[in-house]
């Protein structure tokens, strides 16, 4: 499908090659192929995507447009499932429209309507003005629908205001004149590549560092401080061959090296976060992970280096953007991080989760008083690590979704609050990752193809990539020529329609709601927001998780439900539970006098 027009299906070499694989096949005509054909798959793909998604709860909806090579404006939706299944719904051209803040909150509006409001959890995008204003509004709208901004973007708004530091632009200007050099000196290149292979360092190879891609600076930094030992060898040795002084000055100046490991300590969770939301099983709480880890590297860097107080600055000013209470507390509900929530986090029990639930503020979820008690009660067992929240978390080999399902107890407030939370996905890279596919459908010469075809050839392939393992049944199992020929014929078009006929889509977010958490105002250059909620001091990442605890827990009976319940103050219920937890405290602390 790629770049590749319909009429190929005629051509003699490709019709010999059917006849070479299958001689009893006969292809389709063209016209067949790009109407019939395309049509009736695209319907059976949009039925069982239909039916997926009907059984599927806690998606997550993105959007973002793209300007075709026609210079047509499309907008792709794509709703991301609570298994990390995603699904194209739709492409649309709006082209003739003005792409305002309320025309687009009229379309999301429309799409959310048609899949069930009451099945989204969350609404991404970039911080363009009129997306912003438009989660917004769908947040208005649809009160249990956050309002998240997209984090990768956000992280690379952080990367590239540190490369335009005067330092690090310094670093990488001089990093270019060595590499430049080794690329142009082929009897220095030579000396170069022998002193890897003599070192036995992996990765022997300088790297260039490119603009547009933020990961690049920890693999230019990277390779720059393994080849440390090779540019001493060579000037040790081959001195001579160094023709260019500065070059020479550049490879044993210890300034430009200590340089080269701040920038590679800062930018190695930098490339992490990145690589991590680029794929599609990223949640809130890895991003909130690398942004301590992000932190760290900064808090870490000395007082005397050249970029710090900056490199704080810049980081203070993009960590608003992360302040969503969500964030902190999807870090809070990770089965592994919550381990050592004690020592991190300073706040917790009796701020930032007191404020998050009141932001979360369960009656847009329709749950009474006496529920938003019970899910208070149960955070503080899960904090304690008392059954049933002791189950052990194996980092690697399962999510925290999966661990979350599998706490057994009644009635389920927490268990599936947090669900809801590991179900969104914090980024719409996967809008990103379509326009590149439509990109690459088109190619250079099929730019007559019609929206609506182009629309049905990529929900299509979203579709296969999805379902690979069930469309394709013969996928990784040996088999015979006989086999392979038989399992063709029975995914061949006639097999597809009987199917068919069988079964039956730099800016802060203003959301008052929910952006209520704040850093201290007058943080000093050298202090980092985030040390508000983290105590980066006693970060540790070798820590682990061990030592569960465990007791019997009741399950509580389901009570019917009182719609006078529902009246009631979120605040007043939590300050009434802390209230009782001091009197108590209070309590045994006399007792213990006496």
């Amino acid at each position: 499908m790629a770049g590749i027009p319909f009429n190929v299906i005629e051509n003699p070499f490709v019709l010999d090659l059917f006849k070479d694989l299958n001689p009893g096949y006969s292809p389709p005509s063209r016209t067949t192929l790009s109407d019939r054909l395309i049509t009736e798959e695209y319907t059976r793909v949009s039925l069982a995507i239909d039916h997926d998604l009907e059984q599927s709860d806690n998606l997550t909806l993105a959007l973002d447009g793209w300007t075709t090579p026609k210079i047509e404006s499309i907008y792709n939706y794509i709703v991301t499932t609570d298994t990390r299944m995603e699904y194209l719904i739709g492409l649309y051209d709006y082209l003739s429209n003005s792409h305002t803040s309320e025309f687009l909150t009229e379309e999301i509006s429309s799409i959310i309507e048609k899949l069930g409001s009451e099945k989204f959890a969350a609404i991404v995008t970039d911080n363009a003005s009129n997306c912003r204003v438009a989660r917004q509004n769908i947040h208005q709208t649809y009160p249990h629908i956050w309002n998240i901004r997209c984090a990768a973007h956000a992280i690379n708004l952080i990367a590239s205001d540190l490369v335009k530091l005067e330092p690090i632009k310094k670093f990488i200007n001089e990093y270019g004149k060595i590499n430049r050099y080794f690329s142009t000196s082929h009897a220095s290149n030579a000396l170069l590549k022998q002193g890897f292979t003599n070192m036995k360092i992996k990765g022997g190879e300088l790297q260039t560092w490119v603009k547009t891609r933020w990961g690049s600076l920890f693999m230019t930094t990277d390779t720059l401080l393994r080849a440390r030992p090779v540019f001493d060898w060579i000037l040790r040795e081959h001195a001579y061959s160094i023709t260019n002084n500065e070059v020479a000055v550049l490879m044993e100046d210890e300034s430009f090296f200590s340089i080269c490991r701040s920038v590679r300590s800062i930018w190695k969770p930098i490339k992490e976060c990145i690589n991590l939301l680029e794929a599609n099983e990223a949640t809130l709480s890895d991003c909130f992970v690398h942004l301590i880890k992000l932190a760290n590297a900064i808090h870490r860097l000395p007082s005397t280096n050249a970029f710090k107080s900056f490199s704080v600055n810049i980081f203070n000013y993009r960590f608003e953007e992360f302040l969503h209470p969500l964030y902190i507390l999807a870090y809070y509900f990770h089965p592994y991080y919550r381990g050592y929530i004690n020592v991190m986090i300073c706040k917790v029990s009796n701020n930032i989760i007191n404020k998050v639930f009141c932001l979360i503020n369960k009656q847009n979820l329709g749950h009474t008083r006496k529920e938003s008690e019970e899910l208070i009660a149960q955070l503080r067992r899960f904090e304690l690590k008392l059954a049933p929240f002791d189950l052990l978390y194996i980092s690697g080999l399962e999510s925290p979704n999966v661990w979350w399902k599998l706490i057994k107890i009644q009635p389920r407030h927490l268990p599936e609050l947090a669900c809801r939370i590991f179900s969104i996905n914090p980024t719409q890279t996967n809008c990103e990752r379509n326009f590149s596919t439509l990109n690459w459908i088109l190619g250079d010469k099929r730019t007559n193809l019609t929206l609506k075809k182009l629309e049905a050839i990529a929900k299509i392939r979203s579709y296969y990539m999805n379902n690979i393992q069930k469309e394709l049944s013969y996928m990784s199992k040996d088999l015979t020529e006989s086999e392979l020929r038989e399992s063709t014929n029975i995914a061949s078009v006639n097999s597809i329609i009987s199917l068919e006929e069988n079964d039956d889509t730099v800016n802060f977010d203003g959301d008052n709601n929910l952006n209520q958490i704040s850093p201290s105002e007058n943080f000093s250059n050298t202090e980092l927001a985030i040390s508000n909620i983290v105590d980066l001091t006693a970060v540790d990442d070798s820590h682990d998780t061990n030592g569960e605890m465990g007791s019997d827990i009741t399950p509580i009976q389901e009570q019917p439900l009182d719609p006078a319940d529902l009246d009631y103050d979120p605040n007043n219920v939590l300050n009434g539970f802390i209230e009782r937890e001091r009197n108590t405290e209070r309590n045994l602390t006399d007792s213990r006098k006496t």
